[in-house]
This record gives structure tokens, C-alpha cells and sequence, in this order.
């Protein structure tokens, strides 16, 4: 699917056009901040964030929504890629296979059904090396940092929207469009409810809240810069980072056979005094559990990009 217009233009998968988000960024001074920017078991979440109603149903007690037991993993890559997705709605945990068309629907669902409330952002489609494992190691990353996110607004992750994606298997696009018709009285209900939004508000606060918003744009866009440059400075040392740890276990290989090959001559053939060949054997695991906190720091950087320019949007 292509989207031109991010929310309206839509098509197959296969056929959209390559949207290259950090090349986009360099387009204009008006631009510049626009867009610098099989199933298994589920193991239960603590009681403690449950309350039984009525119904008998658990959901989620007001005041302990797990937000930081959201996960997308597990990309398997056939006609398109499916991700696992667990997490938890308003009627407890769920899991299931999710294309990224499904987060784009959510998403676009959103924005279009609760409009002026901040959407967190997914990442950007590509059409070329969308499944390469790079690439699909990122986008899992801000997949999951967009239920993350989602998870701490109750409003969105208990809305009929979310649910449709949590609840429904396969495509939500039609399930989707089922949904009650967006009017004003269904918005103002809407926001009344689960908002809490008060009618009537005084013009001097409104106006206080404008020059508030104007203050915050400027600052944006003058940070979107620092962001942008500080992407750009840091990218290079990710791949190196990673070769780094990926090197540890052939220098512990080169190691042992030294120890093997040489250092055995003064120690009169006693296997048994060798330390670094019984060292490689416990840590064939070390690098896989490595982290690469250079790559933490770069997703963090695009991730806050992603932010300004959803919010801008």
C-alpha cells in the first residue's frame, strides 16, 4: 500500500512507492520540521492488575494498566511479514499475528476518529528491503514502542478502535469501516466521556493555551535540527558497534587455538591447565546476549523525530 498523503492514499503492499524518511528530511526550510521527524501460549499477567466486574470478565484496574508487557516478535516473512503481538486492552491480554498494514489501519482509524488527540507514530513503509532483517529489527522495535506508547492513554487503548485490532484476526480495514459513523454529537459524547471535556471554556484560557502551543512549535522546530543532527552523527557507529560484538566470539576462538597451538608447549602438554578453551565452550552465548547501547541511543533519536512530526501532523 502506497500512502502519499500518509492517511488517505492507499494500495497494495507490493505497490507503493519507497518513502525514504531520512532522505525526505532535507527537502525544505518549511519541511524541515514537518519531517524530521503460529500462535503460543500466553503466560497470565499478575492478578494485581486485574478487577472482576459484573460480568465476570477481568479487565484492567484503573490504576495498573501493564504498559511495559506490550511486545511485537518474531517476524516471519512469507507474502508479507506477520509479527507476534501481545499485550493487554481493556478486557485483559491478548496475542496474535499482525501485519504492519494492521498498524497502519489502527493508526489511521485513530487519527481519523479522534481528531486533535495525539496518535503516537509507526514507522515509515519502504518498498525496498522491507524484509531484510535489519530492517524488520527496527520496525519491530517502533511497533512495539507504538503499543508502548498507546498503552498509556486509556482513552485509546479501550477504545471500540483498538479493540478491533487487539480482538479481530486478520485485516481490521473492513472491521474498521463497520464502526459507527463519525458526527459531532458522536464526537462531543465521545470527548465528554472519555475525555472529560468541559464545554464553555474561558477565552483568556484559550488564548493562554494558544501562545502555549505557539512557544512549544517554535521550540520544536529548532530541536528537530539538534535531532536530526545528532542522528546523522551517531549512525555510522551503530553497524560498528554491532560488528564489535559480533567479533567477540572468532577473538575467543583465535584465543583458543593460541592456547591450544603454542601456550600447551610450557605447560608440558597438559590439557587440563588450559582456561581460555573451556572459557569458549560457556561463552558461545555472550555476544547474542550483548547489547548495543549506540543502537539504543539511535532508535531513541528517531523515535523523538517520529514524535515531533506526529505531533506536528
Amino acid at each position: 500500500m502506497v500512502e502519499e498523503d500518509h492517511h488517505n492514499k492507499q494500495h497494495s503492499e507490493d505497490g507503493y512507492e519507497p518513502l525514504d524518511f531520512d532522505n525526505d528530511l532535507e527537502k525544505s526550510e518549511d519541511d524541515d520540521y514537518r519531517e524530521s521527524m503460529p500462535m503460543r501460549k500466553f503466560s497470565s499477567p499478575p492478578a494485581s492488575i486485574y478487577e472482576e466486574n459484573e460480568d465476570g470478565r477481568m479487565r484492567l484496574s484503573e490504576d495498573n494498566t501493564p504498559n511495559d508487557t506490550f511486545s511485537v516478535s518474531d517476524p516471519v516473512k512469507g507474502a508479507h511479514v506477520t509479527y507476534t503481538v501481545r499485550g493487554y486492552d481493556g478486557d485483559g491480554p491478548f496475542e496474535g499475528a499482525k501485519r504492519y498494514n494492521d498498524f497502519f489501519h489502527l493508526r489511521s482509524a485513530l487519527i481519523m476518529r479522534w481528531p486533535g488527540v495525539y496518535v503516537p507514530p509507526i514507522p515509515p513503509r519502504k518498498a525496498i528491503g522491507n524484509k531484510e532483517d535489519k530492517f524488520l529489527e527496527e520496525r519491530k522495535h517502533f511497533l512495539q514502542r507504538f503499543l508502548l506508547m498507546i498503552g498509556k492513554d486509556e482513552h485509546l487503548i479501550k477504545s471500540d478502535e483498538f479493540r478491533l485490532f487487539s480482538r479481530v484476526s486478520g485485516e481490521i480495514e473492513k472491521s474498521i469501516q463497520m464502526l459507527p459513523a463519525i458526527t459531532p454529537d458522536f464526537l462531543l459524547d465521545r470527548y465528554k466521556t472519555q475525555l472529560k471535556m468541559v464545554e464553555g471554556s474561558d477565552l483568556e484560557v484559550k488564548a493562554e493555551y494558544k501562545n502555549i502551543i505557539t512557544d512549544y512549535s517554535a521550540f520544536c522546530k529548532t530541536f528537530m535540527k539538534t535531532l536530526k543532527y545528532m542522528r546523522d552523527s551517531i549512525k555510522d557507529f551503530v553497524p560498528a558497534a554491532d560488528k564489535q560484538h559480533s567479533n567477540y566470539k572468532e577473538i575467543i576462538s583465535l584465543l583458543s587455538k593460541f592456547e591450544k597451538n603454542v601456550l600447551v608447549e610450557y605447560s608440558n602438554d597438559d590439557n587440563s591447565k588450559q582456561v581460555i578453551s573451556e572459557f569458549e565452550e560457556k561463552s558461545n552465548d555472550i555476544p547474542g546476549n550483548l547489547t548495543n547501547p549506540i543502537k539504543e541511543f539511535f532508535y531513541w533519536i528517531k523515535g523523538e523525530i517520529y514524535d515531533l512530526q506526529a505531533l506536528n501532523d
